[in-house]
């Protein structure tokens, strides 16, 4: 008798939770043909990465804003009625729903770092759902043991209920070794939203004692638009100062490969990351990293990253300075960065995650 799994796959193109979504579910779906999927999401985005032709799939047409009072509505009208169970990939479940619920809780940022989580009717709508989701969920998926921990520890779920499965990586990377940078002078790279919890403050301060000593330049992946509404306080560090500092705004994912492929050192200052993929990736590139010592970041880094305290700008600078100028050490940082990401791999994630939807 098949199984049929219901998936939101609503945020396949977000950062973070899409990039999560399009590399294991195409994986689990050719994994097992026993299991039909039923797909929640928009037709024209999902065909870029799943392929429609499998037997074993079924689109439903499901386009509502994530966190919006239409989700819930729509989302108890789309979901068929002869379902085993209901997998969302993020804590937005809906609360309406009365079956089963698989969720993956990628981090709890808005229960550990309230004061990041944005204004105080966002904090109140994440307490909301963490509170519901507490009752309601059947089996919990997280990325991290970090955030199994935190889970257990801020919401009180059973951890017998909860899966970690690390994310993954590409582990066959083929370097070209006649690859122009896509910068002209040497750099430092920042890859992240631009979100007050990722700490660009901090870099950005770094980088100001630094660049007089040491001929790089700061390159942040993302759009400078975003910098008021993001950190106001970002903002006011980078407009007082923004000398060799660059902007790159949207890229696409071959660009960001090369600057990996082509930076000094991947920079991580984050407060807080139920994961924190951009280090994996970083590694897989042959790019050197600097990471904050914050939640689970030393959990995916091992012992092939150098780490600092995220409250110290001085630390930080000092670490980019000693990398800079020892490329024995940064030799060694890459061989070990290839070595720690052979323990992460999309392939493995996807087995692991169609273990636990057997199980339910």
């Amino acid at each position: 008798m098949y199984k049929k799994i219901c998936v939101d796959c609503r945020m396949i193109e977000h950062s973070g939770i899409g990039t999560y979504l399009k590399n294991i579910l195409p994986r689990i779906i050719k994994m097992e043909s026993e299991i039909q999927f039923v797909l929640l999401g928009n037709k024209e985005k999902l065909k870029r990465y799943v392929d429609f032709s499998s037997t074993n799939l079924l689109l439903i047409e499901s386009n509502a804003k994530i966190f919006s009072l239409r989700e819930q509505i729509d989302l108890v009208k789309n979901i068929p009625s002869d379902i085993d169970f209901l997998w969302v990939p993020h804590f937005n479940i809906p609360i309406f729903y009365s079956g089963k619920l698989l969720v993956t809780i990628h981090d709890v940022m808005q229960l550990a770092l309230p004061k990041y989580a944005g204004g105080i009717h966002k904090q109140f709508f994440a307490r909301f759902l963490f509170f519901v989701l507490k009752k309601r969920a059947f089996k919990i998926l997280t990325v991290s043991e970090f955030t199994k921990k935190e889970i257990v520890k801020l919401i009180g779920i059973d951890p017998l209920k909860i899966f970690p499965i690390p994310l993954g990586v590409f582990q066959e990377i083929k370097f070209e070794e006649d690859e122009l940078s896509p910068h002209e002078k040497k750099y430092i790279l920042f890859v992240g939203n631009i979100k007050k919890h990722k700490n660009l403050v901090t870099l950005i301060n770094a980088f100001n004692l630094i660049k007089k000593k040491i001929n790089l330049d700061l390159i942040v992946v993302g759009e400078k638009e975003k910098l008021r509404t993001a950190d106001d306080e970002i903002s006011q560090v980078y407009e007082k100062d923004s000398e060799n500092i660059f902007f790159t705004g949207f890229i696409t994912d071959d660009l960001l490969k090369q600057y990996y492929r082509h930076a000094t050192a991947l920079i991580f200052p984050s407060y807080y990351e139920g994961f924190g993929l951009p280090v994996l990736e970083a590694m897989a590139y042959g790019c050197p990293v600097i990471s904050s010592t914050s939640a689970s970041l030393p959990e995916v880094g091992g012992n092939a990253v150098m780490y600092f305290n995220p409250n110290s700008s001085d630390e930080l600078a000092g670490k980019i300075i000693s990398l800079y100028e020892n490329k024995k050490l940064a030799k060694d940082m890459v061989e070990k960065g290839l070595l720690q990401v052979k323990n992460f791999s999309w392939d493995l994630c996807a087995e692991k995650t169609l273990k636990v939807l057997k199980m339910i």
